[in-house]
């Protein structure tokens, strides 16, 4: 059953409205269709059908002119603030200001993000959008993808998927405290397996490239500790422990930072981490969520 409001816009066409403010405007049929480009013909059949609908004549022959009847003329004002507001707040994107906005921007992210892009990222925000805030979320908390402004994200080497872009590639290296007998100088295959191990399983799987390039040569890794992320105590752990890690290489330059640590090139290649960012089609042309997207990638250029 219809509601006594949708009985009311029965029949009601904005673009009448539009005729009427038109007419209004100009204080002449002829040159309120100019102004909307109607010809005369089709002004004079929108202002018939909206006679109909206000059951009112609208205008009276005045001369050459047409004068508003009390029904239209009580209309113009109000007509004039309803256009205004279609064209201010449905019509054109809202203006946005990083300087000024207040915006929390929800990005999903793992460590590797954490370590490698948010603390770049972070420092820049400070500086051009200072009253606007991060918040980070793992991806098994299950948010669904239309409510996050970004996602941090491997991505598959080759043809992009709509909506993605890809921010950095990097290979990896291997870690260790500094004087570690097993890091004097880049290790050869043996040297690499007969080290314990720490691995970093984001995954939670217990086998990487390494392993299989390792099996390949008849070697084994001998892993003595899995964890799941590359979490701010793991720098420490290598440090205070005669464990090595096969970590990605700006991970690696992080936590060298941060603890005694060293790294050295690998004895085979591996498989380079590529890392990307996608958004929900959602934000495509989310003016926030279109600053967000090219700071990200300005954050990953800048990076070395």
């Amino acid at each position: 059953m219809a509601r006594p409001d949708d009985e009311l816009l029965r029949g009601v066409d904005l673009n009448l409205l539009r005729a009427l403010l038109a007419v209004l405007d100009a204080g002449s049929v002829t040159l309120g269709a100019k102004r909307i480009g109607l010809t005369q013909s089709a002004m004079s059949r929108a202002l018939d059908r909206l006679r109909s609908v206000l059951d009112d004549p609208l205008f009276v022959r005045s001369g050459r002119t047409v004068s508003p009847t009390p029904r239209a003329e009580a209309l113009h004002a109000p007509l004039r603030r309803a256009f205004a507001l279609v064209r201010d707040e449905l019509l054109v994107a809202p203006p946005f200001s990083p300087e000024t906005t207040t915006r929390r921007f929800t990005i999903e992210a793992r460590d590797y993000a954490d370590v490698v892009l948010l603390p770049p990222l972070q420092a820049l925000f400070a500086g051009r959008a200072p009253r606007a805030s991060l918040r980070v979320v793992r991806p098994e908390l299950g948010v669904p993808a239309g409510e996050l402004d970004l996602r941090m994200h491997p991505i598959a080497h080759g043809a992009l998927p709509p909506h993605t872009d890809a921010l950095l590639e990097e290979g990896f290296v291997v870690v260790g405290r500094k004087n570690h007998p097993a890091l004097r100088r880049a290790p050869d295959a043996k040297t690499l397996a007969r080290a314990r191990h720490l691995f970093v399983a984001p995954e939670g799987g217990s086998r990487a490239h390494a392993d299989t390039r390792l099996e390949s040569m008849g070697l084994a890794r001998d892993i003595a500790l899995i964890v799941p992320g590359y979490t701010s105590g793991l720098a420490r752990t290598l440090a205070s422990s005669d464990l090595v890690a096969i970590l990605p290489e700006r991970v690696a330059r992080a936590f060298i930072v941060d603890a005694p640590l060293r790294s050295r090139p690998l004895p085979f290649p591996l498989p380079k981490v590529r890392a990307g960012q996608s958004w929900h089609p959602r934000f495509e042309r989310d003016p926030g969520a279109t600053w967000l997207r090219r700071t990200v990638r300005e954050v990953a250029q800048n990076l070395d």
